[in-house]
């Protein structure tokens, strides 16, 4: 697994072996960037990005490669977690902010999200275990307190193919792309919450 654009690109990055972690592709990761950079973001150095059931943090890392200004790492699986770590250190000398929460994504969402510098999400990542309900779990609590995003934020969320998406007031989907059994969201915050 590499880093695919960007000024690490190349770089590889660890990853656990087993069925611990299902890593998002290369292939899956480069087409998702592509679709962020032509049609939802105008700049990446001014792009605050979050990076729930992160994993290895290859997602993450491919936005601050990109030049996004911050990423906020959460994961609780211990064994992800060392690879996380392992993984950070290639951004140690990129101009930006990373923090990792070693948490839960729900129990983190459920507490309001306040940092000093007024950290807002302008991009949110989104990788949890297939079908088994987060998307509609996770867009849910995210509405209830929405204070980890920001006003136009848009969120990526990667499901099993045969995923519907749930409408929900505060979200509208933009698109769903499908590569092999995996599939792409792309949905947006509203103002209709």
């Amino acid at each position: 697994m590499r880093i695919t654009g960007g000024v690490l690109r190349g770089r590889r990055l660890s990853c656990p072996q087993g069925r611990i972690v299902r890593p998002t592709t290369d292939r899956v990761r480069e087409a998702l960037f592509d679709i962020l950079s032509s049609r939802y973001i105008e700049s990446w150095e001014k792009v605050r990005v979050a990076d729930l059931f992160a994993g290895t943090g290859a997602l993450g890392l491919e936005a601050l490669s990109r030049g996004a200004r911050a990423c906020l790492f959460v994961e609780k699986n211990r064994s992800s977690l060392e690879i996380l770590r392992k993984n950070l250190a290639l951004a140690k000398g990129l101009n930006c902010k990373v923090r990792l929460i070693p948490a839960d994504v729900y129990s983190f969402l459920k507490k309001t999200w306040k940092e000093e510098d007024g950290f807002r999400a302008d991009v949110v990542f989104a990788d949890p275990p297939y079908a088994k309900g987060h998307m509609k779990r996770l867009l849910t609590a995210l509405s209830r307190d929405d204070s980890l995003l920001a006003d136009d934020a848009i969120m990526v969320i990667e499901e099993d193919k045969r995923e519907i998406f749930s409408n929900l007031p505060g979200f509208r989907l933009l698109e769903k792309r499908v590569y092999g059994d995996t599939a792409l969201f792309f949905i947006k915050r509203t103002n209709d919450r």
